[in-house]
């Protein structure tokens, strides 16, 4: 089906330049264009639409209220803002509306890219229900231990990017948070950026000290979550499966980008779980008692339970905040790999060995059953044979962890 487009604009000759330039997009959209925000809810009131392109500084309502009203009405419409570089401390106040940042004057290649992914991914959580309500997400779910660290680190005279760069490396919803902003258009980084911590160096200490303390795009999880929904074991599990996929990484002799993106990959393989848990609070507490009664893994417990998975919500959510597709597919196939037809090593090889290896190794606590390792996929790329020295790397960070406890 065409996917519909609304761009908003108070310069005429802005959208007058957007309808030359994207005629060649007439078979696989329906495109749309309002000159004020009040005139695009007008627009939206009558058909909704996939995606929503606006400029930020506009009178009477600007981008930052328009994106905000649209989150409200129409939660499934991924939202993007259009802005120029001037105009940064205005973009900062949008963080909390906005799935994605494009810098103005943008190129029709970068903006065509952008909404063909936005409107793809619409399409992969097929729960309607789950995607409005992860559409409504306006802040990221902090662990407490992590989250009062960084507010500390932040209010110190002494504030090192540096400490903060490694607290948000260990938060996997910080990690998602930060790293949406950096690699967004915005910033005109020439590649996408796959370390948390250079993220966090990019974007400076007065960036992420309003983006913290001032927009508040964390918000610390409840203690009485933490055990109810399993989220401290989550965390752990997530942060061990980040530096084994590194490990398993360095181990095929991968680049350093292709390293950098298992240790992301795996950190952020589990953030499905957090996001639902999170925001479905009594939904997702069926899933785990389901899990626990019937000694299932979370992931067929969620399908059976929401009909949509944490590997989809994760993929999806971090799919329409702009982060690379080598990570979101992952994220997206890290239970059932054979699905994705590659046949070389990639993060999602070093993701679904480390979950495997780390589960079987049970250093997660949590009970739950041992997911499946894909024999098959393996054999498809050619490391069937590698499992054996993969092994053995995971019992001996989990030897050196213990050591250093």
């Amino acid at each position: 089906m065409k996917k519909g487009i609304l761009f908003v604009d108070d310069e005429p000759r802005v959208l007058d330049g957007l309808k030359r330039l994207l005629r060649g997009m007439r078979n696989d959209w329906d495109v749309y264009f309002a000159t004020s925000g009040r005139e695009a809810l007008e627009r939206l009131n009558k058909e909704p639409v996939d995606v929503i392109v606006s400029d930020m500084l506009m009178p009477e309502m600007d981008g930052a209220y328009l994106l905000g009203e649209v989150m409200r009405r129409y939660p499934h419409t991924v939202r993007i803002i259009l802005s120029g570089q001037a105009e940064r401390e205005s973009v900062l106040n949008s963080v909390r509306h906005a799935h994605q940042f494009l810098l103005k004057p943008c190129d029709m290649q970068t903006l065509k890219k952008s909404i063909s992914r936005a409107g793809a991914l619409s399409d992969l959580l097929v729960n309607e229900r789950l995607k409005k309500v992860l559409s409504r997400i306006q802040s990221v779910p902090a662990l407490p231990a992590h989250y009062a660290r960084l507010i500390d680190e932040l209010g110190s005279p002494k504030a090192s990017i540096k400490d903060i760069g490694q607290i948000v490396s260990q938060d996997m919803g910080m990690t998602a948070k930060v790293l949406q902003l950096v690699n967004s258009a915005f910033f005109g980084l020439t590649q996408n950026v796959s370390n948390p911590a250079q993220a966090v160096s990019i974007l400076g200490l007065n960036t992420i000290r309003a983006l913290v303390l001032s927009v508040k795009v964390f918000s610390m999880v409840n203690e009485d979550d933490l055990q109810r929904y399993e989220l401290t074991d989550i965390a752990e599990h997530c942060l061990a499966a980040g530096l084994l996929s590194k490990e398993l990484a360095v181990m095929e002799h991968q680049d350093m980008n292709t390293v950098d993106e298992a240790f992301l990959s795996g950190v952020l393989h589990d953030c499905g779980k957090l996001m639902l848990a999170a925001n479905l609070g009594e939904d997702y507490e069926a899933v785990v008692a389901y899990k626990r009664e019937n000694h299932v893994t979370a992931w067929e417990a969620e399908k059976l339970v929401l009909g949509a998975t944490h590997a989809e919500v994760g993929a999806y959510l971090l799919g329409v905040w702009g982060l690379p597709e080598s990570i979101i597919t992952a994220i997206m196939y890290h239970h059932e790999p054979e699905i994705y037809k590659n046949t070389q090593f990639h993060p999602l090889t070093a993701v679904h060995v480390a979950d495997y290896l780390l589960r079987a190794m049970d250093i997660s606590h949590t009970g739950e059953k041992v997911p499946s390792l894909s024999e098959n996929y393996l054999f498809q790329i050619d490391a069937y044979d590698r499992l054996p020295a993969w092994w053995e790397a995971g019992e001996m960070m989990i030897q050196d962890d213990a050591n250093a406890t």
